[in-house]
């Protein structure tokens, strides 16, 4: 089976990352994570294995001797990894049922052109703006395929609208999702970095709500059944939901 490809591009979204890992665990999918950021903060959430030197763990084959950050963690279920090449991932999308790219800020248009879905995350400070802004400019293609998650700091003329004027984009009404920031938010982000645990019991209802918008795009077959396996173990609602869509 061939794997579908996530990518996640902008600022902070390694969080919605874990927990999208998570749920699709529920469902008995088979994940890689791979983290091709500039400042590794998903990486942060992954703790760290106790390597002998004298033994091969988790190496793959085609991987220089000199990337020793190269190796495949499984944690919580899934499996880790840093730095996959585009050549790597085609390599691997047959062993897994959903891959999960966090590239942050990075360009890699051969990669995102790869990707089922593209995942925009960015929130209100000027400088994720900008640097976001050259991605998507002459790509209708890749717009196609995108949807946009907006974390909300505080009110202001900063908004969905402003953002996609600022970006050169409309994406239709049920492609774009905002939701305010919550302080909570934080906490789990900072718990699963200095923890290495995934908290899914009390997540805000901001950031359920989005968890749900996204499987809706990703999955938009799920089953009665899958459904209520998601609510029962992660809590998140699939069916029903009542979304916070902005006009473009």
């Amino acid at each position: 089976m061939e794997s579908r490809i996530l990518g996640f591009i902008g600022s902070d979204k390694y969080d919605i990352i874990l927990y999208l890992s998570q749920i699709f665990r529920t469902l008995e999918y088979k994940i890689l994570i791979v983290d091709c950021s500039e400042n590794r903060a998903l990486s942060y959430c992954i703790p760290e294995p106790k390597i002998d030197k004298n033994a091969v763990l988790y190496v793959h084959e085609s991987v220089q001797e000199e990337r020793d950050e190269s190796y495949y963690i499984t944690h919580q279920g899934c499996e880790f990894i840093r730095n996959l090449s585009y050549e790597q991932i085609m390599e691997k999308r047959n062993e897994y049922d959903c891959i999960m790219i966090d590239f942050g800020f990075h360009q890699e248009e051969r990669m995102l052109d790869a990707c089922s879905q593209v995942i925009l995350c960015v929130d209100q400070q000027l400088q994720n703006m900008i640097a976001i802004r050259p991605v998507f400019q002459g790509r209708d293609k890749l717009l196609e395929k995108c949807c946009l998650i907006f974390r909300r700091i505080y009110g202001c003329k900063i908004s969905m609208k402003y953002l996609q004027q600022e970006l050169g984009m409309s994406l239709p009404r049920e492609r774009v999702y905002q939701y305010d920031q919550d302080m909570m938010d934080i906490k789990y982000c900072i718990d699963s970095q200095y923890n290495h645990r995934i908290q899914m019991s009390f997540l805000p209802k901001g950031m359920k709500s989005c968890l749900s918008f996204l499987l809706k795009i990703i999955e938009p077959t799920l089953s009665r059944e899958q459904e209520k396996k998601i609510y029962r173990v992660c809590r998140v609602k699939v069916e029903g939901i009542q979304h916070t869509l902005v006009s473009t």
